[in-house]
């Protein structure tokens, strides 16, 4: 199973300049975790903390999205602060102009709540990251620097927690789009990390998060 899943991902994920499907259309590359064994890590992802601190557990969990059969889930009761929680791709994405979508729903936590997405990730201190936090009421996109985190937008966004929720984001060179469940939120520019990177979910904090569906494409030259 193990091998299976690597000589797909890893031909999803290689670089194609010549490939027909780049000319019009998207090559897509999609996770919906029902594959997957309960109570595991992913096949093909990495756990990774911004800081030292207790760690999040990741794991896969019956029932998803849509009614799909598991999805991915990440409790991390003990953490606080400015702990960030990753799961990437063991390897980069296929292109650095990429559109990404995920199912999202927050679980719970006191401190933070939600999650998201994060993309051009060279490490676990260097990454873009869109995420949904329902304790604000909003959608915010982050740059992460050197473990250092700056706000790039914001959009007021005040719906349930108790349902899944898309969020999306379109990356074309420095132009980022971010989208929230069909609707686009705003359109930032910032040219730090240009090159493609792994892709994953992200949280903070104490956040009890359940993420499914997990869809990547090149953006059509």
């Amino acid at each position: 199973m193990r091998n299976a899943i690597l000589a797909a991902t890893a031909y999803l994920f290689a670089a194609c300049n010549s490939s027909p499907e780049r000319a019009g259309s998207l090559v897509t590359f999609d996770r919906d975790f029902d594959d997957e064994a309960p109570l595991t890590l992913p096949q093909l992802m990495e756990s990774l903390e911004s800081i030292a601190g207790p760690r999040a557990h990741w794991h896969v969990k019956e029932g998803g999205a849509d009614g799909s059969a598991r999805h991915v889930h990440i409790d991390a009761p003990k953490s606080t602060g400015e702990q960030f929680h990753l799961l990437l791709t063991e390897i980069p994405m296929f292109d650095t102009d990429v559109r990404l979508g995920v199912k999202v729903r927050a679980e719970g936590g006191k401190e933070d709540q939600g999650g998201g997405l994060v993309w051009r990730a060279r490490d676990e201190q260097n990454y873009y990251i869109a995420r949904w936090n329902p304790l604000e009421d909003n959608v915010r996109i982050y740059r992460v620097q050197d473990g250092v985190r700056a706000q790039l937008d914001t959009a007021k966004v005040s719906v349930p927690t108790d349902a899944w929720h898309t969020l999306e984001i379109a990356a074309r060179g420095p132009h980022m789009t971010v989208m929230f469940d069909g609707q686009s939120l705003f359109t930032i520019d910032d040219d730090t990390f240009a090159t493609a990177g792994r892709i994953g979910f992200w949280t903070k904090a104490d956040a009890s998060t359940s993420f499914d569906q997990l869809k990547a494409g090149a953006l059509a030259r």
